[in-house]
């Protein structure tokens, strides 16, 4: 059995190595293995957890980087299905300032956007948490191949971890989006949320009174990042927020997929009743994720810059000592 599997884009991210400045200005770029389902697989990989990952990548050079980049950071590669007629879609990343980002898609189609449901390997529906984001709905066959895997998941018994990680770019409408991501929000037990996503979900700026609006709707539990701000993290039973670990920040790509698989790592042990009435371990594994994103935001790209255990307990050690 998996402890978390996830399905979704993977990318080739083109990272900005010139940060302070808009892509107009970049020249240079480097080449990293990419996309949010991507960076979560390899974050909870990273810190011990046993992982899959669904995905569908060109038969090319890019393609392959993905699948070797992945294998060597310990997760299951049965899922990731190479096409032979789209290649591997690609993202160039900005960097003006460390907590903002810019982005410019190269995807029509991505191979990822060709998800096969029929080409997933059963034992990836045997997991505690199954884990999908809003890009792999914008389009078909990925869009139904995500929501039957998620559908099936859940009948197996497994805890739904769901991104609404909304790329207004990518959408062929606002309208689209919001009525595709809101539809999703059924099929979750977690949601993770930054707060630019739950503002466009609610249409307005109160944060909490958008985890509540959330947590009628299905979910038992919801975080919200909220970038240099911290996180809100809630139940139908409790709520608390909890600050950033302040480092060197100098990118900010992939921190919140560094949350998210730190707090899967440490709730993989636990049932979704216990998560959601017991204060303490939400407490627990929101103070672990902080301090994963923490440590990815002190280096450029995502998966060389997730830690893994050893670091991320040395963090909270020495933030708890001080």
């Amino acid at each position: 059995m998996f402890d978390v599997v996830t399905i979704g884009e993977a990318l080739i991210d083109l990272a900005a190595i010139e940060t302070g400045m808009s892509l107009t200005e970049v020249s240079s770029f480097k080449r990293i293995a990419g996309g949010a389902p991507a960076n979560t697989a390899i974050g909870c990989s990273k810190l011990g957890r046993k992982t899959g990952f669904i995905t569908r990548v060109g038969n090319e050079a890019f393609g392959r980087h993905i699948f070797e980049t992945v294998g060597k950071y310990g997760v299951d590669t049965a899922g990731i299905q190479f096409d032979n007629e789209v290649n591997t879609g690609l993202a160039f990343i900005g960097l003006p300032t460390a907590f903002t980002r810019e982005f410019l898609f190269y995807r029509n189609p991505g191979a990822d956007m060709r998800i096969s449901f029929e080409e997933i390997p059963e034992e990836l529906f045997d997991t505690k948490f199954f884990h999908f984001g809003s890009i792999s709905l914008i389009n078909e066959p990925a869009a139904a191949s995500t929501l039957k895997s998620v559908t099936k998941a859940k009948k197996n018994g497994s805890i739904i971890s769901y991104d609404p990680n909304y790329r207004p770019s990518l959408w062929p409408s606002e309208q689209t989006a919001f009525k595709t991501i809101w539809a999703a929000v059924e099929y979750a037990d977690i949601i993770k949320i930054n707060d630019d996503e739950m503002r466009f979900l609610i249409g307005h700026n109160d944060l909490e009174a958008g985890v509540k609006k959330l947590l009628e709707c299905g979910p038992q539990i919801v975080l919200c990042t909220k970038g240099e701000y911290g996180s809100i993290y809630a139940t139908r039973e409790y709520s608390g927020t909890k600050e950033i670990i302040k480092l060197d920040s100098v990118d900010s790509t992939g921190c919140g997929d560094s949350f998210i698989s730190a707090v899967l790592s440490v709730l993989a042990d636990y049932s979704l009743e216990q998560i959601a009435s017991e204060r303490k371990l939400l407490e627990k594994a929101v103070g672990f994720g902080a301090a994963a994103a923490a440590l990815t935001s002190t280096r450029i790209g995502v998966a060389e810059a997730l830690p893994d255990l050893d670091s991320v307990n040395s963090l909270i050690k020495k933030v708890t000592d001080v």
